[in-house]
């Protein structure tokens, strides 16, 4: 079996959004806990991949962010790479500002998993988005955090759109659709679902037991 010493875990981090607000302008980001990057090293410092994302530039994307976490070279990314990067030091539904090339977080929120379901319509990587206004994103963490529906699908008409009791945005990896319904939502075709990550970046390092040489 191959061992490690060290394991960088990065969950996808969708972008729902763009904001502008009085000269303050920033992203809106989801990571997601059923997608990752996973960065392995071993005794002699070999580094091997393992990923679950399906899509090529998905992955190809997420391994550039995920690398650049683990050499401490966030600071040489792109804004919108290092958007998502910062979010997943933090988890949850996050609203970031960009300020001099230093990413912000303004607010961020968990999301009622027991409640949402999230689904995608996976598309290439889209870096454009339309900007909504910083209250009506800030409602929008409110609402998912609550567990308000008829507070998030009010908040559709100005971040997306919506569908019955379904809320879709289009966000940078695809159509994002959330719904509250308590039965099994229908399947859409071409959809996957998908699972917010309320919880941070995993860093795993292995230790020496106190001078004993065994690894844990």
């Amino acid at each position: 079996m191959w061992q490690y010493r060290e394991l960088v875990s990065c969950p996808l981090t969708v972008i729902l959004g763009a904001f502008e607000h009085r000269g303050l302008s920033g992203y809106v980001v989801l990571p997601l806990l059923n997608l990752r990057f996973n960065i392995l090293v071993d005794e002699n410092g070999v580094v091997k991949c393992a990923t679950n994302v399906p899509y090529p530039d998905w992955s190809a994307r997420l391994y550039e962010i995920c690398y650049a976490l683990y050499l401490g070279k966030v600071s040489e990314l792109d804004a919108l790479k290092k958007v998502e990067a910062v979010s997943m030091f933090y988890g949850g539904v996050g609203v970031y500002a960009v300020i001099g090339g230093e990413i912000l977080p303004v607010s961020i929120d968990f999301v009622d998993r027991s409640l949402f379901q999230f689904y995608i319509l996976p598309s290439t990587i889209r870096t454009n988005y339309k900007a909504a206004s910083l209250s009506d994103w800030i409602t929008v963490q409110f609402a998912l955090r609550e567990g308000l529906a008829e507070v998030l699908l009010n908040e559709c008409q100005y971040i997306g759109s919506s569908d019955g009791d379904v809320c879709i945005i289009e966000t940078s990896h695809g159509k994002l659709a959330i719904t509250a319904s308590s039965k099994l939502h229908r399947v859409w075709n071409g959809y996957i679902r998908v699972v917010p990550e309320n919880a941070p970046l995993r860093h795993v390092v292995a230790f020496d037991n106190l001078g004993r040489g065994e690894k844990r």
